[in-house]
């Protein structure tokens, strides 16, 4: 009677197979991550997103595990083509599928000017950390950007100790245009971004102040940060031409201001009067006036408390007069009369007073 043995693979051979599997363990696991990354980073694109999240699907598909199960019905599936399939199927399927989701180079500019105006905004008002999150939050540009970078160190010098030569850059790189390209004189970049982007995205703010308290804020932030952009071409020798495209918009975004500050008064004349309805205070607005009537301000340290808390907004909504009430009856009131520009020129508050900007 004979015995059949079945054949067994020598040492060497299983060293071999037990290389494979590993190195197939950890090309799976790379391509895993790396979908990971490009899923979730928030510098990503919605088309990184899309290819990162087949990247992860790709990589579970390439695991020895679910190899072995393809195997039984395919055996040429083997854990040393494993890179051969990954580049012939899967990057080329990634990218096909992923290109539709691709931004336009003007979606990719406009971010890009939206993380600008954001950080220079956020650095007028000393605020480094939130200058720092709307550049990582926007910028997506994977080649060196010269504005950014410049932004960047004047974010990191900005938190020198006050009055020294890093704090000094800080300042010069916030006020001054960042070096243009090789090819381009700062006017004409300056002009360029005027017409590109400032422009369109004045003609893009809303025509009524929106209801929410964030979005409220992000547009007044907004706007400060185009005044900001207007002010970036004081010190710049413009050309007949290119001082018009700043005069242009001036003209505009002077011209939606004086649209949009008297509803965004109103707006946060309702808002405020919500809030504090539940302290017995009522709020109303008459023109730039804004008035507040209830007990609480018989003391005169309540009307100085709350007018610290409202000075900011009020002032950035160049109200021209807050009156503190504690009795409608009665005529007497505490009052501030501010020194606001009016809702056409084109100036932002910088905590102190306004920065208005010349033509």
């Amino acid at each position: 009677m004979t015995t059949s043995v079945a054949p067994r693979q020598s040492d060497g051979q299983s060293t071999g197979a037990n290389l494979k599997v590993l190195f197939c363990w950890i090309f799976s696991a790379g391509v895993i991550l790396l979908g990971l990354a490009g899923a979730i980073s928030p510098q990503s694109w919605l088309n990184d997103r899309v290819a990162g999240a087949l990247y992860m699907a790709g990589g579970a598909l390439l695991l020895p595990p679910v190899l072995r199960r393809l195997r039984v019905r395919y055996p040429l599936v083997r854990p040393s083509i494993v890179p051969l399939i990954f580049g012939a199927l899967l990057i080329p399927i990634s990218l096909a599928i992923a290109e539709p989701f691709k931004p336009s180079a003007s979606e990719q500019a406009a971010l890009r000017e939206a993380a600008i105006t954001d950080a220079k905004a956020h650095l007028a008002k000393g605020n480094a950390t939130a200058a720092r999150m709307a550049l990582t939050k926007f910028s997506v540009s994977r080649d060196k950007d010269r504005e950014i970078d410049a932004l960047l160190t004047a974010i990191d010098a900005s938190k020198a100790p006050a009055n020294s030569p890093d704090q000094s850059k800080a300042a010069a790189a916030l006020t001054k245009t960042p070096p243009p390209p090789v090819m381009q004189d700062p006017a004409s970049a300056y002009a360029e971004r005027i017409e590109t982007y400032w422009l369109p995205e004045v003609g893009a703010l809303p025509d009524a102040p929106p209801a929410d308290d964030e979005a409220f804020g992000k547009l007044l932030t907004q706007i400060d940060g185009l005044v900001v952009n207007v002010e970036d071409g004081a010190d710049l020798e413009l050309s007949p031409k290119q001082k018009l495209l700043r005069s242009q918009l001036m003209q505009e975004l002077g011209s939606k201001q004086a649209s949009l500050l008297p509803a965004m008064r109103r707006r946060y004349s309702e808002a405020l009067d919500e809030k504090l309805f539940r302290r017995d205070v009522r709020v109303t607005v008459s023109g730039t006036t804004l008035k507040l009537v209830g007990g609480m301000f018989v003391r005169n340290a309540n009307v100085e408390d709350t007018q610290t808390v409202l000075a900011p907004v009020v002032n950035r909504l160049r109200f021209r007069r807050v009156e503190y009430r504690w009795n409608p009856q009665i005529g007497d009131s505490l009052y501030y009369d501010l020194q606001p520009p009016s809702d056409r020129a084109v100036a932002r508050w910088d905590g102190t007073g306004f920065v208005t900007a010349t033509d």
